[in-house]
């Protein structure tokens, strides 16, 4: 199977090296970047073919093109390339309004052929976490704290971890602000030492039954002196960042493990370096389809973006659909909306809420 990417910018080299890790079974046949400087320079950097438009880029005749822009462009470029019937896996972005998400769902045919790569879940730890939730141990998950991923990321997380699709729920939020020093960005450090007004955003998702904590500032995603956090918690267990906890059937007993990482290219060992599984109370619960793929978490996470849109055009089994990505994004909106009012909002069934839900019961 062949695809195309479009975008040659920092977050299309995340694609660029996933995409070494399937060589075997997904071929890149070309990048689409207008920039003419851009373009050489990934095709130096990579050998990958660069074209300057989509159009010649269908000559190559991909089953699906990537799309690595940035957030403005994406809606517009997606239904250019809908009306060409090639299948498109778009990574996110942010609509300003739900009417223009709505728009787009429908010029989309309900985002026929369309799936997004949301890839946070299918980074190491958090698949490892989904698969002990799975495992049941911790019993029904009812509350999560999540301080990893900014805005529908940490949605898409919190949806995730506590069994949520397109249910409605309450949001209130609050934004502040602390004096801080700047932290490193993309390119790395500042030249020198600066303060600047770091801002915290927090909300809260309730669904009535279960209920979430959202909590991120943007120094997370770089700066070393600022962590991610993630708490799960269930009716007989929890998971504080690693740590797992929980009763075993021979009431009140309890056992407690740590979720290990175990990786490849270490202490004399000539293969690649990477993560290659989790594990925990002698249980496999994340195992690297890639194998030691040299692969830091979110280029493996970026891979398995690829691997299921691969297998949802042979198959046919949703990965991330449009629907849940504009769940997101409206969730999103909301929060914002809240955060600015401090006043609590309430989400509403949307377009896409019962089609995918309906879908989602015809799969399970």
């Amino acid at each position: 199977m062949k695809f195309a990417i479009v975008g040659g910018g920092w977050r299309a080299a995340f694609y660029l090296r996933a995409a070494r890790a399937l060589k075997d079974s997904l071929e890149l046949c070309c990048l689409v970047e207008e920039n003419k400087e851009q373009a050489e320079k990934v095709h130096r950097r990579f050998g990958i073919t660069t074209v300057a438009d989509i159009e010649t880029a269908l000559d190559f005749q991909p089953d699906f093109f990537v799309l690595c822009l940035p957030g403005h462009a994406i809606p517009g470029v997606m239904c250019r390339i809908w009306k060409y019937g090639t299948p498109i896996l778009s990574e996110t972005w942010m609509s300003d309004s739900p009417e223009s998400m709505i728009e787009l769902y429908e010029k989309t045919d309900k985002g026929s052929r369309i799936q997004i790569s949301e890839q946070y879940k299918s980074q190491p730890m958090h698949s490892a976490r989904l698969a002990v939730i799975q495992s049941g141990i911790l019993g029904n998950v009812r509350q999560v704290q999540v301080s990893i991923g900014h805005d529908y990321h940490g949605i898409a997380l919190i949806r995730k971890y506590l069994g949520k699709h397109f249910e409605t729920c309450c949001i209130e939020g609050r934004k502040f602000r602390m004096k801080s020093i700047q932290g490193p960005g993309r390119n790395g450090w500042p030249q020198q030492k600066s303060w600047y007004h770091e801002e915290q955003e927090l909300f809260s998702v309730n669904y009535g039954d279960k209920w979430a904590l959202y909590d991120f500032t943007g120094e997370q995603y770089f700066s070393p002196i600022r962590c991610s956090r993630i708490l799960i918690r269930g009716e007989q267990g929890e998971i504080e960042q690693e740590e797992v906890r929980y009763l075993t059937e021979n009431y009140p007993e309890h056992l407690k493990f740590t979720l290990k990482r175990e990786y490849s290219g270490w202490n004399n060992s000539l293969e690649r370096p990477g993560t290659t599984a989790v594990s925990g109370n002698g249980q496999i619960y994340y195992r690297s389809p890639f194998g030691a793929a040299g692969l830091s978490d979110e280029e493996l996470a970026v891979a398995a973006s690829l691997w299921k849109m691969q297998d949802y055009l042979t198959t046919g089994a949703q990965g991330y659909s449009l629907g849940e990505e504009l769940q997101d994004q409206y969730l999103t909106l909301l929060a914002r909306e809240s955060i600015q009012s401090e006043k609590p909002v309430y989400s509403q069934n949307m377009p896409w809420s019962q089609n995918e839900e309906d879908a989602y019961e015809t799969k399970n």
